[in-house]
């Protein structure tokens, strides 16, 4: 069960991660710079405690956690997109 809960907490930081990811290219891309400072702010601080997690919490070996990780990505990357063409239009 503590893996499946490691792989669930890695999977949402992962989709954070990837959304405001995205968010940050779009904005960088529109050159709004203050959308690219607060979307930076907030995936610099996202990334230290996913890889703290990722050093600490999480056995290298185990499959498990690396589905939650990459799923979450995918998913917060698609979702990124969408939520970047509400917030930035096209």
């Amino acid at each position: 069960m503590k893996l499946w809960k490691g792989a669930a907490q890695l999977a949402v930081m992962q989709f954070l991660s990837w959304g405001i990811g995205t968010v940050s290219i779009r904005a960088a891309v529109q050159a709004n710079v203050a959308a690219t400072i607060m979307t930076d702010i907030l995936l610099g601080s996202l990334q230290f405690f996913i890889f703290r997690k990722l050093a600490k919490d999480i056995d290298q070996n185990c499959f498990i956690p690396w589905i939650g990780y990459t799923a979450g990505g995918v998913l917060g990357a698609v979702y990124g997109i969408y939520f970047s063409v509400w917030m930035l239009g096209k």
